[in-house]
């Protein structure tokens, strides 16, 4: 078991309103004002196809650090912000079944806004399959390197977006890797010299 199931007693755990739904809603529409405005990329690579991506979204990296305490309260150990990323899927967008990164041992999918539910899938600690429907402002926390995840069929709205937030424990394993060391430097300017 990882250190994260093991502080929350399984591999995920619903946040409701983790951000407020008119947050949630203004970001959504910023994000795809933002998207077209700025013309970001339409993503297939092949393991994920129809999706807009972008990587610490200056939106996104400001809530993943004013969150820190709320995190470090909630679990009851200090937490590094790791990276942001936000993303639009798009009609026909999937995500096939899988694990992240270990600069994502701590993840919050927080959900935007959307056009169609549709279901984050994830295993449990007994391998059991939890379809989860988040509404904006929601977030589900998951132990996003051990937990098998994925989402439920190919989308078959026009828009679904979301922002994953991803953290480290201080001082834990993955504090060191090479990703997290290359942010830690500005992560820490960003949160405490603000």
């Amino acid at each position: 078991m990882s250190q994260l199931s093991n502080i929350i007693g399984q591999t995920y755990k619903v946040i409701k309103q983790y951000i407020p739904r008119e947050d949630a809603e203004k970001f959504y529409e910023s994000f795809l004002e933002d998207s077209t405005t700025n013309n970001y990329k339409n993503i297939s690579t092949g393991f994920i196809d129809h999706c807009i991506d972008k990587r610490n979204y200056p939106l996104a990296t400001a809530i993943a650090a004013e969150k820190v305490s709320y995190l470090n309260e909630l679990l009851g150990i200090k937490v590094l912000p790791s990276y942001t990323f936000t993303r639009i899927y798009t009609e026909g967008s999937s995500l096939p079944v899988h694990t992240d990164r270990e600069s994502c041992e701590i993840s919050l999918t927080i959900h935007l806004g959307s056009d169609e539910d549709w279901a984050f899938c994830l295993e449990d600690l007994d391998g059991n399959v939890v379809e989860v429907n988040l509404e904006p402002g929601d977030a589900i926390l998951y132990d996003a390197p051990k937990a098998n995840h994925w989402r439920k069929g190919a989308y078959t709205g026009k828009q679904y977006v979301q922002s994953f937030h991803h953290y480290v424990f201080l001082g834990g394993n993955f504090e060191q890797s090479q990703e997290q060391k290359a942010r830690k430097k500005n992560w820490l300017r960003l949160y405490f010299y603000r």
